[in-house]
């Protein structure tokens, strides 16, 4: 993770030259929508706000940083739990509502309409590390469903709360422009397991968070 911050800090020091006054700082905040890849899951809705500075390396493209306050997870139905103690098997909804702070880079271009004042900004990039800042995952709608011998559970109740993980993910998507002002859908994908979702194993084991953001920015 330092190496990654400094790779960062490198970048800024390069593209903060002569162009500066073509660079751009704003803010962004919006809604994201967030689902488990490779499951049955359903998505569920969050927030995604935050910070990020365009650098320019020609006209019309540009290296982008930014920090990002983001949901990610999904909701399970009717999983199977083992016991932890005891041969009552139930089932639960699991609400997986996991927070990060992250910290993509992106490349960016620029495709102006009417003569620069409107313009489509498709771009692509990376989220170098998403940190994680808080697990809200819950347990809901307990059902019992029979006795440890009649029924085939889903997971295992460890009886401790998994922890969860810093990912790292693919970012693409496009922005719509004018002047000051934009409109932004993004697309991540973690490549690793979030980690975290309350007390129980494997059901986070392997499970990749995926998430689209519909954001509204604004340029300084």
């Amino acid at each position: 993770m330092r190496k990654s911050l400094y790779f960062i800090i490198i970048l800024v020091s390069l593209f903060h030259t002569e162009a500066f006054s073509e660079n751009k700082f704003g803010l962004h905040a919006g809604i994201s929508f967030s689902s488990l890849h490779n499951t049955n899951s359903e998505t569920i809705s969050g927030k995604h706000f935050g910070a990020f500075g365009d650098f320019y390396l020609i006209k019309n493209l540009a290296i982008s940083l930014s920090i990002n306050y983001l949901t990610m997870g999904g909701r399970l139905n009717n999983i199977n739990v083992n016991p932890y103690a005891g041969e009552d098997v139930y089932a639960y909804d699991f609400k997986v509502v996991l927070d990060y702070l992250d910290f993509p880079i992106k490349l960016k271009y620029n495709i102006p309409i009417r003569k620069g004042l409107f313009f489509i900004q498709p771009f692509m990039g990376y989220s170098l590390f998403s940190l994680p800042v808080k697990d809200k995952s819950k347990r809901e709608n307990k059902k019992f469903v029979g006795k440890i011998n009649d029924i085939i559970p889903d997971v295992q109740a460890l009886g401790d709360p998994a922890k969860q993980n810093v990912v790292s993910g693919l970012n693409f998507g496009i922005s719509f422009n004018y002047k000051h002002f934009g409109l932004c859908i993004n697309y991540f994908y973690a490549h690793k397991s979030l980690g975290g979702f309350d007390t129980v194993e494997p059901i986070g084991a392997g499970l990749k968070g995926q998430t689209i953001s519909i954001l509204t920015k604004y340029n300084f």
